[in-house]
């Protein structure tokens, strides 16, 4: 992330930091507004998603790298471009942080989450953050998405449940 924009050392937040910076005095900003060059390492971490009636179908625009590990994800996925949320794999980071979109909606807000899952025999504990983007300043259709996580083998889970 630009250092201009925030020095704040949690993903979640600088990403928030951002939006802020490029929303300036509007409600929201513009899909367009979002510039990849000032997320610098940040943006392998982020995802665009255009928005449809049916929030189920929106279609992702660009997925970060770091969303798209290979060894999370089932063969047949084909990539991120252009397909649907529904089409994203169930269980992977990706769709964890997508699922909550409605709740974006609603509220008309950036929305963060903190959750867990579990991928075969690894827990993944994640942070993730919707950020709603409008083309007309009113209405939202577009949102910014972003997510890290840290994956703990089965054995090591149980060692920290120990102490």
């Amino acid at each position: 992330m630009d250092e201009k924009i925030s020095q704040e050392r949690r993903l979640i937040l600088r990403v928030l930091d951002y939006w802020h910076h490029i929303r300036g005095e509007r409600p929201l900003p513009a899909p367009d507004d979002v510039n990849p060059a000032q997320f610098g390492e940040d943006w392998h971490d982020c995802f665009l998603m255009d928005l449809t009636d049916d929030s189920s179908e929106s279609r992702f625009r660009f997925v970060g790298r770091n969303l798209l590990d290979d060894s999370h994800l089932p063969p047949d996925w084909t990539g991120p471009s252009g397909q649907s949320l529904t089409d994203c794999p169930d269980g992977t980071l990706l769709a964890r942080s997508a699922e909550y979109i409605s709740r974006v909606l609603a509220k008309n807000v950036p929305i963060s989450l903190g959750d867990e899952f579990t991928e075969g025999e690894t827990l993944v504990k994640f942070r993730s953050i919707l950020l709603p983007l409008s083309s007309d300043g009113t209405n939202i259709n577009a949102l910014l998405g972003a997510a890290n996580c840290l994956r703990v083998p089965a054995v090591a889970e149980e060692k920290l449940g120990a102490e």
